[in-house]
């Protein structure tokens, strides 16, 4: 320090703090998962409901992303970083669903820019729908009731421009006997046509999951599970085709037409079948490549389900390519279920995926990658992948030569918490960011309880602030975090959802005082010095108020 705050610190015994202007210049990598910026500290989602994020650029260049709140009590957001004011602001959904981890928003941007959010109950029997009253307006929603039959979940909304007279949506969910169905809206969601049953299994199957990608135009590509990956091994994954009325194999082999469904598992293209292997499986992410081939993101857990394969399979015009790609690691920490970290690709650029894996440690024994033989996959088996070195952390891998090799770039490391289930926003733009976004903190349950996780998002380019969030519901407060002559002085929207946490510039956690927030009342609170556990340095304050964040350095001199 300087001589003068030197002989200031003589004189002082109290603790004095020194504001710093938050500035978050474009992350340089690998860094702590908690050292990126957050839309949110309260968030969580699952893998199956898309888009979870997509960018649009019309009047504004922004990212929408949605997420549910991680409070027992339960509520559903949607929200944006604005690329040219930095800026983030978001909405708290007016109808809510439980807090599970099944329930967050899907979001897409229609053709003349206003927003349309989807997001529904698990195993509930309705899915509430948002349309923006205005182009890139997420304030002021019309609200609207897609009524299903039963058992709805997963929305999954895709556009086919070539449709209908001026572009077709297609809203998938699960329902009736917790197999997929779908219902189209030729006029942008406004109305929407009878549901129709998509797929069936004969015998039945236990909650056959789903994975769908569009190219926007005409064509989409769709995975499903044949049941619950709990199952076991007897859960081989399936593929089809749509395309104007007719559904397709991969080889392009006609299955069926849209007036003839549903269709039966039986006539499908089996991708893999990990019993085959003596293990289970759950597909990721699916997409298309250059030359509109399907290609999967597959998950196969070994050792009594606990220890995960990341897997690339990709129709190469002829068979299945099918490549073990790396040992994630073990399960995250949700009890009883097999949820690995995740991955995901970047649906700009089906030759890049992103992915949350533990690191093993250097003695862990790995598997041949260039040996693509069954004796080698049935090997993976039988070998102790559980040795690991790290919590979850954020990995880009791309390759140039269909899957055969890959290099990977480190996006986190020495994180104190877990990056898991990464999303790449649709439509982003490599030169505009946000490339990924990411849950960053705990879990043990798919309940709100066992979530304490923020929404990271990398990289963010120049200076990040947060706005005054604007509500979908009444009662909202502003946001203010300031560092005051005798402590840290807030305002709280939702004690409840609110969380306050001080970190190094490194990103080290060193106070959590989300508990001490959360016994408080709505409007203005403060935390002395004394009380927020920090020696002299220079530390990060994160506050979420309840329903929007804020952020300030600050110096503390002793």
């Amino acid at each position: 320090m300087r001589s003068s705050s030197t002989s200031l610190l003589g004189l002082l015994s109290a603790a004095v703090l020194v504001a710093i202007p938050l500035t978050l210049r474009a992350q340089t990598i690998p860094q702590p998962g908690e050292s990126f910026p957050a839309i949110t500290t309260n968030g969580m989602w699952t893998w199956y409901g898309e888009p979870k994020a997509v960018y649009y650029e019309g009047t504004h260049r922004r990212t929408y992303i949605g997420w549910n709140s991680n409070i027992s009590t339960g509520a559903q957001f949607v929200g944006y970083y604005d690329h040219d004011t930095k800026t983030t602001a978001q909405v708290e959904l007016p109808r809510h669903y439980p807090a599970d981890d099944h329930n967050h928003p899907s979001v897409i941007v229609r053709p003349d820019g206003r927003i349309m959010i989807f997001h529904t109950g698990h195993d509930g029997k309705e899915i509430s729908e948002y349309i923006s009253k205005q182009p890139e307006d997420i304030t002021a929603l019309d609200t609207f009731t897609v009524t299903i039959l039963d058992w709805c979940c997963y929305p999954n909304v895709c556009f086919l421009k070539n449709e209908g007279t001026k572009g077709r949506y297609y809203l998938f969910f699960r329902d009736l006997n917790q197999e997929p169905w779908f219902r189209t809206s030729d006029d942008w969601g406004v109305t929407w046509s009878k549901e129709l049953n998509l797929y069936t299994n004969n015998p039945h199957g236990y909650k056959p999951y789903f994975k769908c990608a569009s190219n926007g135009i005409d064509e989409i590509h769709i995975d499903v599970e044949r049941e619950n990956r709990a199952g076991g091994g007897n859960i081989p994954t399936y593929y089809m085709k749509y395309k104007n009325g007719a559904f397709y194999q991969a080889s392009g082999k006609l299955i069926t037409t849209i007036d003839k469904l549903p269709i039966v598992n039986t006539v499908l293209d089996t991708v893999i079948y990990p019993g085959a292997y003596g293990a289970g499986g759950t597909v990721w992410d699916i997409m298309y490549d250059a030359n509109d081939n399907p290609v999967i993101l597959y998950d196969m857990f070994f050792n009594n389900n606990s220890t995960h394969v990341y897997w690339y399979l990709r129709w190469n015009g002829s068979y299945w390519f099918k490549r073990p790609l790396i040992n994630s690691g073990n399960n995250m920490g949700v009890a009883g279920q097999q949820f690995c970290g995740g991955f995901t690709f970047d649906h700009e650029n089906p030759n890049t995926i992103y992915m949350s894996r533990q690191l093993l440690k250097s003695s862990a024994t790995p598997f041949n990658l260039a040996d693509t033989s069954f004796a080698n996959y049935k090997k993976i088996a039988l070998t102790n992948f559980v040795t690991v070195d790290s919590d979850f952390e954020l990995d880009k891998w791309t390759t140039a030569d269909g899957g055969l090799t890959w290099d990977s770039v480190a996006i986190t490391r020495g994180s104190a918490a877990k990056n898991i289930r990464p999303c790449v926003p649709r439509g982003h733009k490599d030169n505009m960011n946000v490339n990924l976004i990411w849950l960053d903190g705990t879990c043990t349950s798919m309940g709100g309880d066992g979530y304490n996780m923020a929404v990271r998002m990398y990289p963010t380019d120049r200076t990040v602030s947060v706005s005054d969030a604007h509500r979908a519901v009444a009662g909202s407060t502003a946001l203010s975090l300031q560092i005051t002559g005798t402590g840290v002085q807030f305002v709280l929207d939702n004690p409840l959802r609110a969380s306050l946490k001080i970190f190094t510039l490194k990103g080290s956690l060193v106070a959590d005082l989300s508990k001490r927030v959360r016994a408080m009342a709505s409007g203005a609170g403060m935390i002395p010095f004394a009380d927020l556990g920090c020696r002299s340095g220079t530390y990060m304050l994160e506050l979420d108020n309840g329903q929007n964040s804020a952020a300030r350095s600050m110096v503390m001199v002793r």
